[in-house]
């Protein structure tokens, strides 16, 4: 997301471009060539997606780890389909963010949290469109960071121009899991829905904000599987 600042420079922006493809495409080649690895990383994101256990920051510490995986694992036999992944990402990073927007002072309301918690959809939208733009079809998409040597200058230049529209337009909540390609909550309002994150990430343990304790964290209220759609845009999403 840092090199698709307005005011980055465009050299800077070129060259970290061309380092993640590089990473993506040995990262990608190592899963390949490497069956241990490749169901490690299917057996990874199935419990991502399935269980809620699983995305615990106590088994899964790093959420940006979990979605770069999911990327390098696209087109490959297991992987999770995007609503089913992002649907699941969504929901526990709506959990991991409570603690940081409390810390600030926001307000639990729908607005304040909207704007705290900017850079956090900010890279989750970014990532998929990354997969959209940039990595496609696989065998396509390695064939031309081979023969550009992971330059890739119109997919770049795609990205770059999707990316600042992309920004622009993600001024609601609806349009945020929209854009993941997510199903918004089942609530009544966005409020409601923030409280209850707030209550779940407070029984989730320390991690989480919440008090000392097993950390398991409350499997009540809603896991934001979503599917609400035709409802929820008239209930102030």
């Amino acid at each position: 997301v840092e090199m698709m600042r307005p005011d980055a420079r465009k050299s800077e922006a070129i060259a970290t471009f061309e380092a993640m493809c590089n990473f993506w495409r040995t990262l990608r080649w190592l899963v390949d060539s490497r069956a241990s690895l490749q169901k490690r990383i299917c057996s990874i994101l199935s419990a991502f997606v399935a269980d809620e256990a699983k995305r615990h920051k106590d088994v899964a510490p790093d959420l940006g780890m979990v979605l770069v995986l999911n990327t390098v694992y696209q087109g490959l036999e297991g992987c999770p389909t995007r609503g089913a992944f992002m649907n699941a990402y969504a929901d526990e990073n709506s959990l991991r963010w409570v603690m940081w927007w409390q810390k600030s002072g926001t307000r639990p309301e729908s607005s304040p949290v909207f704007e705290a918690t900017k850079v956090s959809r900010d890279i989750a939208m970014f990532q998929v469109m990354v997969v959209d733009c940039v990595i496609g079809d696989v065998a396509e998409a390695l064939k031309a960071m081979e023969v550009s040597n992971c330059k890739l200058p119109e997919r770049l230049e795609k990205l770059q121009a999707q990316w600042r529209e992309r920004k622009a337009s993600t001024d609601t909540w609806s349009k945020y899991f929209q854009h993941l390609g997510a199903s918004p909550p089942e609530f009544g309002s966005i409020d409601e829905w923030i409280a209850n994150c707030a209550n779940r990430a407070a029984g989730k343990g320390p991690k989480y904000g919440g008090s000392k304790g097993d950390g398991k964290g409350s499997q009540q209220g809603g896991k934001g599987k979503g599917g609400g759609k035709g409802k929820w845009q008239s209930k102030g999403w």
